[in-house]
């Protein structure tokens, strides 16, 4: 990589690192988030319904007891009060086992698939309901006081989906007319503040995926997002949480929690029930990794939740061309290590192209220099020489920029791709132990528990650049006068901080990030020297 490219490069991951701090500062949420105007009826609807997970019922689980519901990837606590799931612990992540708690709330209220909002039950969330085991999950029964019977039926779907079935028979012996609210999902847990950057809630409203704003910016009436919702999720770095109703909605609000978490609560359609009739409406929960094909195993619509970024559809092919190595191999390093080179031969006439117009503009730049001493008192003159000059020797003076633009939506889709890659979690590969942490090869001591680990791969990343940059500036020198210029003494500042640029970027990013960037800096290393060389005969030009 020249001077340029890497400056590009580093640019780019720096604008990634911090968009979201960014964005969260300059660009807070509107205090109410509306999305679409509804008519007068929904409107009466939602504002008849208490929708709002509020400070009010965000009082804790009192006494009750915990029913478990288990399936081969996720193990569920539902609690009888309110007949909610308190918590969500997924012990199976791409066929490796690894207990994680992703969901836990102490709050009944914030609980998924807590109801609320039916008149006369305004404690609804608090109450208790009678459970019985079924073969495939368990049903809570609750009778209301005016002669309403709530049924939640839960039942296990394969890996990593939970349904829920709600059934209100009406028992009095005239028409009801009733809606309610359901929390989807809710506090998605994070392992730490720099995995809570990559949090990302959306709700597919209207046939159109739109992003919830941070909770931080949520005051106490929630934000509502008014229309037909098709699925409500809540992405983290590597699961994510993702609620599908199956009968119309007409809302779904976003609530602010404590610590900082969020929740989001559908608001059913208001209809009539007979009497002696039950209305039944049905829920989809999954839980799991952030990983569409996995969600489209359930075919209900709910893979395209999967967020990785603004270059998503290239990130979602790396990680299919990732799967498919590993398929072969069986070690996602090896994996890694195979991406990088395919990408490099995809790319190479690209690359190709940067060095070559890097290389004729360093032959053309002794000229360029007798041209600036000739008509240093005419700039006008000067352009117009230079501009004859490239057009005489056919070189463009943007030719080592735009291949590399042109290839920054494959990088920032890397990035995006390898850093919430979960399929890189508990991976190993060589020393390496994990490739989504960095790769920790060993400890310096200092007295405590663990000491200071080193991360041996952005290092030897680091290294492998400055004999890039080397090369790149020895060609540069060859190519010039033999007194040094400002831009040969720039060329050796960049050598050395370029790669402890990088170095630092990368430093704490996961491993499996670096040893991808390692191993294309290597590539590009070997390709320049051989591009340099095959192209040493254009010194003829002179």
């Amino acid at each position: 990589m020249d001077k340029r490219t890497l400056m590009a490069v580093a640019l780019a991951i720096l604008v990634m690192s911090g968009y979201s701090f960014i964005m969260q500062k300059y660009y807070p949420a509107p205090k109410q988030a509306v999305t679409q105007t509804a008519d007068a009826a929904t409107s009466k609807t939602v504002s008849n319904i208490p929708s709002t997970v509020s400070s009010q019922n965000l009082t804790e689980f009192p006494s009750h007891e915990s029913i478990r519901l288990s399936s081969e990837n996720v193990d569920y606590e539902l609690s009888d009060i309110g007949a909610s799931i308190k918590s969500i612990n997924i012990k199976k992540h791409n066929n490796l086992y690894k207990d994680e708690t992703v969901y836990e709330t102490v709050y009944p209220g914030a609980a998924i698939f807590s109801l609320s909002g039916i008149a006369g039950s305004e404690d609804l969330d608090k109450a208790k309901y009678r459970f019985t085991k079924t073969d495939n999950g368990g049903e809570f029964i609750l009778d209301l006081k005016n002669g309403l019977q709530i049924r939640k039926i839960y039942a296990l779907n394969n890996g990593n989906g939970l349904n829920l079935e709600v059934k209100i028979k009406n028992t009095t012996n005239q028409a009801v007319k009733f809606g309610y609210a359901i929390v989807g999902v809710s506090s998605i847990k994070t392992a730490s503040a720099q995995d809570a950057g990559f949090v990302d809630s959306s709700v597919y409203l209207s046939g159109k995926r739109v992003k919830v704003k941070p909770p931080r910016t949520i005051d106490s009436t929630g934000n509502i997002y008014i229309g037909s919702v098709d699925w409500a999720a809540l992405q983290g770095k590597y699961v994510t949480l993702v609620a599908k109703p199956f009968q119309k909605t007409v809302s779904v609000t976003v609530s602010k929690l404590p610590n900082n978490n969020s929740s989001l609560m559908f608001t059913n359609e208001t209809v009539e029930i007979a009497s002696n009739e039950t209305v039944s409406s049905r829920f989809f929960l999954y839980s799991g990794p952030v990983n569409s094909a996995a969600m489209a195993k359930y075919q209900v619509g709910i893979e395209n939740s999967v967020n990785l970024g603004i270059f998503g559809d290239i990130s979602k092919f790396l990680l299919w061309l990732l799967g498919l190595f590993y398929k072969i191999f069986h070690n996602y390093g090896v994996a890694i290590i195979l991406v990088a080179i395919l990408i490099s031969m995809v790319l190479y006439p690209l690359t190709l192209k940067s060095f070559k117009s890097m290389k004729e503009m360093q032959i053309l730049q002794p000229k360029i220099e007798k041209l600036r001493k000739e008509h240093k008192d005419n700039p006008q003159k000067l352009n117009k020489e230079i501009m004859e000059l490239y057009k005489k020797h056919k070189v463009n003076p943007f030719g080592g920029c735009l291949p590399m633009i042109l290839q920054m939506p494959i990088f920032i889709a890397l990035y995006q791709a390898f850093s919430r890659a979960a399929e890189l979690r508990a991976a190993k590969f060589l020393w390496i132990k994990d490739l989504s942490l960095p790769d920790k090869a060993f400890f310096i001591p200092t007295g405590t528990e663990t000491g200071i680990p080193v991360n041996i791969l952005p290092i030897l990343m680091a290294i492998t650049m400055f004999f890039q940059q080397k090369l790149s500036a020895t060609t540069t020198h060859a190519a010039s006068s033999d007194k040094e210029d400002v831009l040969q003494q720039q060329q050796k500042i960049m050598t050395i901080m370029m790669p402890i640029l990088f170095g630092f970027i990368f430093y704490n990013m996961p491993s499996g990030l670096v040893l991808y960037w390692f191993i294309n800096t290597l590539i590009m290393f070997f390709q320049q020297a051989r591009i340099m060389k095959s192209f040493h005969v254009e010194t003829a030009i002179l």
